[in-house]
């Protein structure tokens, strides 16, 4: 039989193919509990890992957060010296 780490592992292996497959968090659980009994890991587990999956960054997709503020403070540095390329 295998250890609870091992199940838990094969699990987050598992949301992170369900969640491309836009399975539902409670649907994901309702499977989990068929396979792996008492070692399923708890419901809101298994939402977190769909968000951090959900939310992981892909590539081609820029990794960026645009604030005005920081814009305009870096507008100011580069005005005030010349030399300072970004």
């Amino acid at each position: 039989m295998e250890s609870d780490m091992d199940a838990h592992i094969k699990q987050r292996c598992a949301i992170e193919f369900l969640t491309v497959e836009e399975i539902a968090p409670i649907k994901i659980h309702q499977h989990f509990l068929k396979v792996y009994g008492d070692d399923t890991i708890d419901v809101s587990n298994v939402r977190q890992w769909v968000v951090k999956m959900h939310d992981k960054p892909r590539p081609g997709r820029p990794c960026k957060a645009v604030i005005p503020h920081n814009e305009e403070r870096l507008d100011q540095l580069i005005h005030a010296d010349q030399q300072i390329t970004t």
